[in-house]
């Protein structure tokens, strides 16, 4: 089984960590879960034990944040067209 969560950042808000306890725990389990966030400035606050893909300003994939900001509707926007690119690869999108 493969899961996706889309985020827009990775900062401290108490449904973020729901949403990477629930990651971490599946990767644990054996699921192929992936968390997908778009770059921004946020740092990084819960540890992510999963498969961590950022995209950048351009929608291309990288494994490492470029820590450059992106307005709220590109960020909205990148999302949405990685969304429909991937999306029939996973099982789950939460």
């Amino acid at each position: 089984m493969r899961i996706l969560i889309p985020l827009l950042s990775l900062g401290k808000s108490g449904g973020l960590k729901v949403l990477t306890n629930l990651a971490n725990n599946w990767s644990k389990m054996g699921i192929d879960t992936t968390i997908v966030v778009t770059n921004n400035l946020i740092e990084q606050y819960y540890d992510i034990q999963c498969n961590l893909i950022f995209l950048d300003d351009a929608g291309n994939v990288n494994k490492y944040s470029s820590n450059k900001h992106i307005p709220l509707y590109r960020q909205l926007y990148l999302m949405y067209k990685y969304m429909i690119q991937v999306s029939h690869e996973y099982d789950c999108v939460i």
